[in-house]
């Protein structure tokens, strides 16, 4: 009530109050009383009749809401494509809680459950229980569908109640990964309570970088045999330990780091029979003939081998002598690991490309060649497309020469179309490296035409990561003139 109100009331029963006892204004007020608790009694009443109107008024707007009426096949989709592959867990949660309907959809959904997963299987955490029921409640909402599982783990150990939440659903898992990055790498008692689970939907094993530490009171090695349908595999060895606890026939990729005898890598290979994909870090050996008399080993359907060589050992080209591998269409070496020396047998790589002659991207990182090797390697990669030089100081001149197309006559590579050169110690000049792309663009698209078997392919793209000064000024007049070079 406004001020000005009241005073309205006061001046009205002024004259009134003046003639009438204090009692008889006392009944009065006790009237004026119980007239205001029978009309908040009714407004009560009212309001709460109003409440359930609006309460019927939305529950009917909601009933044929657009979100309501969608089938729930296409609202799980929206829930898909609502989640972040990084915070998956945070939003798989949020959407359950927006409202019943929401929350019975998002939990009869398992493919919302199903991104991913890290577990941290330490014993650190705050509250191992609470974070034991989370993962239970989660892994019960993806299944029956297979998950990827990330075990994480800190020095202070495994804990077993977490762990045992992970094993349950060991028939499920798809992927099975460890990261013990910072950390002690994997015992060996921890892997084999994993190699022991059913295995039947496993396909991609990651058993980190780091080697398996061998445990005094674990008597036998983990055996992963029993996995029917693993295809995927990534180990680090340090002695021949594990190499017969894997289902080697049957991988199709395999990422092997060998810090033992690259004999030892040789042996795991012989027995991959089916690779179609491999990276494998190995050692040399410290002569060059302790690699021979091996029997040749063939990989049919291998079409991308990735070799990033280590140690101190010089001799790594005798890898190549007892490999076989006709469909290869990928070759990458990595010599930037490498704590000694390079000693390059130029016979070993030949005779393996020989027996690879479908090899069309060659990779090289570093490395002790000189410039009649590197060009020997092109030579005898006739189909060669793609080549990618990182740091390598034999791409000079003469090799820069050998690539030129001059006088009607095909050079080296002459199929060569994508280049990448990245951090070239530049023993050449600009103006040989300019002739040579030159020299191999045809500026001129209708004399391409009318040629039937052209001397070398078109560039079709050129990447050079570190040019200066007068090398990088010099692409960038051929780039304006319409080569297609990107300068970084």
């Amino acid at each position: 009530m406004s001020l000005d109100a009241f005073r309205a009331f006061v001046l009205a029963f002024a004259a009134h109050a003046a003639k009438s006892s204090k009692e008889d204004i006392e009944r009065l007020i006790q009237g004026s009383q119980l007239r205001i608790s029978s009309l908040d009694s009714q407004i009560k009443s009212l309001v709460e009749i109003r409440d359930r109107e609006r309460a019927c008024v939305a529950a009917l707007r909601y009933l044929i809401s657009p979100i309501h009426t969608l089938p729930v096949e296409l609202l799980i989709e929206i829930f898909k494509l609502s989640i972040d592959d990084v915070t998956h867990i945070e939003d798989a949660f949020r959407i359950s809680q927006v409202c019943s309907h929401w929350r019975r959809t998002a939990h009869n959904s398992p493919r919302l459950w199903t991104r991913p997963l890290e577990v941290d299987v330490g014993k650190s955490k705050k509250s191992t229980r609470a974070y034991a029921d989370g993962l239970k409640t989660w892994l019960g909402r993806s299944a029956p569908l297979p998950l990827d599982i990330t075990l994480l783990l800190d020095s202070t150990g495994v804990s077993r109640r977490i762990l045992e939440e992970v094993l349950r659903i060991s028939l499920r898992w798809r992927a099975l990964l460890f990261d013990w990055e910072g950390y002690e790498p994997p015992p060996l008692s921890l892997v084999s309570r994993l190699a022991e689970c059913r295995l039947d939907s496993l396909e991609e094993l990651d058993l980190g970088r780091d080697a398996i530490v061998r445990d005094i009171d674990i008597p036998d090695l983990p055996s992963f045999a029993a996995a029917p349908n693993l295809q995927v595999l990534t180990i680090c060895i340090e002695s021949n330990a594990l190499i017969c606890g894997m289902p080697w026939a049957q991988l199709i990729y395999l990422h092997l780091e060998c810090y033992s005898s690259p004999d030892d890598a040789l042996d795991i290979l012989a027995q991959c029979a089916n690779l179609e994909s491999a990276s494998i870090r190995i050692r040399g050996w410290e002569s060059d003939g302790l690699a021979a008399n091996r029997d040749m080993i063939t990989l049919t359907n291998l079409d991308d081998l990735s070799i990033p060589f280590c140690g101190l050992e010089e001799h790594v080209t005798p890898f190549f002598g007892s490999l076989s591998a006709p469909a290869l269409t990928t070759l990458s070496l990595d010599f930037s690991d490498m704590q000694g020396g390079l000693q390059w047998t130029k016979a070993y790589l030949t005779e393996f490309q020989l027996r690879a002659p479908n090899i069309t991207r060659l990779v090289f990182h570093y490395g002790g060649l000189t410039p009649e090797d590197f060009t020997t390697a092109l030579r005898y990669t006739p189909s060669l497309a793609e080549l990618e030089l990182n740091a390598c100081h034999y791409f000079d001149n003469t090799v820069i020469s050998a690539l030129s197309y001059e006088d009607e006559v095909k050079p080296l590579a002459s199929c060569l179309h994508h280049l990448v050169l990245s951090h070239i110690h530049e023993r050449f000049t600009a103006d040989n490296l300019a002739g040579m792309l030159a020299s191999r663009w045809w500026t001129d698209a209708s004399e391409l035409a009318t040629r039937l078997d052209p001397p070398v392919v078109r560039w079709t793209y050129l990447n050079f990561e570190g040019f200066r000064g007068q090398l990088r000024d010099r692409m960038a007049v051929l780039q304006r003139e319409g080569l297609p070079i990107r300068l970084k």
